[in-house]
């Protein structure tokens, strides 16, 4: 006859049929205080995960029954079993990115079991033990801020997870989180249950001081406070102090064993780190109370962080203004020193009429519409004048031809030659293209 022991912590053999024959049992997956979950097909050929309520502490297996160890421990393993069932239909209600979705619950081998998506993805613990350099620092951040709106979800719920630890997150692609197992997740209100029955959803170092205690009310900040546990346990490859022994020592006016994160060097944030160190303080009243609160502090890290800008000094020190005043001697040894323009102009306004005398006076240089100088101007005008008498329908006289001022240009004999030419074209593209017997005199 097979014991007792020898069935205490067996698992559903492989290829066991599961709700007439819909879900195959194909592998053990992990098992935990409140059950065994495994790996599955449905009857669709598509993968599954199905968990098993299996209180190992109160129950035993019989082929593939399942039933309480003893007499004693009946009332207590039937308790359970209600309560996994009322919980898992609940959670089937629930619809959320980042939690594992419910598809059925139903009874079997004298006792329940949830039928579950199947998620891609490596639960946090193993990943910290094989590949921890996945946790840098964008990744870190952006996975708590999934876990807390998975868990911000849950209490809006009016749940309270009750067992959040990292081996029950999996990380996907893309550093995707999903929360699974919640076979410990209860309603928000004072635990009743007996204490052999709370201890089932405890985890050293990831539970708070109220976990271990009767009579003890859990509330929000008791799951925020094992997820601020779960990433500690990321960041610094370990747990943080047991709960219970901060709680004993606190209350004896002994020193917290726990060191806060942000007095380290992590290469985070620091306000991210004293967000985790907030929330994982030992009373109650003295965390972070809610998720919205904790995503705030995150948002608000994240904004700081992406416009971080360092204040430039208002006051130049001695040391820096001697340099610079050393630099500037040096380059302008030699420089003559000089004034703004409108300072010179102000002060040749005031110089009076006598430095006006002084200007040189510009000589005019008359010159034709094609630019041609002009040395003797009445006798151009005359000829002018008797072209005009001779051609009586060509333009006006000359008094009343067109006269054009330019600056006088100083050139020799071949840039006089090019600036001909220049203002010779130019004249040439507005004036009419009918030849003129008169042409326009222009002084320059």
């Amino acid at each position: 006859m097979t014991t007792d022991m020898e069935f205490k912590n067996s698992d559903l053999p492989h290829h066991t049929l599961l709700l007439r024959d819909q879900y195959c049992i194909e592998s053990k997956l992990v098992q935990g205080g409140f059950g065994i979950t495994y790996m599955a097909r449905d009857s669709l050929d598509r993968q599954v995960v199905i968990k098993e309520c299996f209180p190992s502490q109160f129950c035993c297996r019989d082929g593939v029954t399942v039933r309480a160890q003893s007499a004693d421990l009946k009332e207590t393993f039937s308790s359970i079993l209600r309560q996994f069932q009322y919980e898992a239909r609940r959670l089937a209600a629930l619809s959320h990115p980042n939690i594992v979705g419910v598809h059925q619950v139903f009874e079997e081998n004298g006792t329940a079991y949830m039928a579950m998506e199947f998620v891609d993805g490596v639960d946090l613990t193993t990943i910290s033990e094989v590949e921890p350099e996945r946790f840098q620092p964008d990744a870190l951040h952006y996975m708590l801020t999934q876990a807390l709106g998975a868990i911000k979800y849950t209490h809006d719920q009016g749940f309270l997870h009750g067992d959040i630890a990292p081996d029950n997150f999996l990380l996907g692609a893309e550093d995707y989180l999903t929360l699974i197992d919640f076979g410990a997740a209860d309603e928000k209100r004072k635990i009743q249950n007996s204490g052999r029955f709370k201890i089932l959803a405890v985890k050293e170092g990831f539970s708070p001081h109220e976990y271990y205690t009767d009579n003890e009310c859990q509330d929000a900040s008791s799951d925020l406070y094992s997820l601020a546990a779960t990433f500690y346990y990321l960041i610094t490859g370990a747990p943080p102090p047991d709960g219970k022994d901060r709680f004993a020592a606190i209350t004896n006016n002994a020193t917290d064993p726990y060191q806060n994160l942000a007095q380290g060097a992590w290469g985070l944030d620091n306000r991210l780190l004293a967000s985790i160190d907030q929330a994982l303080a030992v009373l109650q009243k003295d965390r972070i109370q809610s998720a919205d609160e904790w995503l705030d502090l995150l948002n608000g890290c994240e904004n700081a962080s992406s416009v971080s800008v360092i204040a430039p000094s208002s006051v130049i020190s001695e040391i820096a203004d001697d340099a610079i005043c050393q630099l500037v001697s040096a380059t302008n040894t030699q420089l003559t020193p000089g004034l703004p323009e409108v300072l010179k102009r102000q002060m040749e306004d005031q110089s009076g009429p006598e430095k006006q005398k002084n200007k040189p006076t510009k000589v005019k240089q008359w010159v034709d519409i094609f630019g041609n100088p002009i040395k003797d101007v009445d006798a151009f005008l005359r000829e002018q004048d008797r072209q005009a008498r001779k051609n009586p329908s060509g333009a006006a006289s000359a008094s009343s031809k067109l006269v054009v001022q330019i600056p006088p240009v100083q050139a020799d004999n071949g840039d006089e030659k090019q600036r001909r030419s220049v203002i010779g074209k130019m004249f040439g593209s507005i004036l009419p293209k009918k030849r003129s017997t008169n042409p326009a005199i222009i002084q320059t």
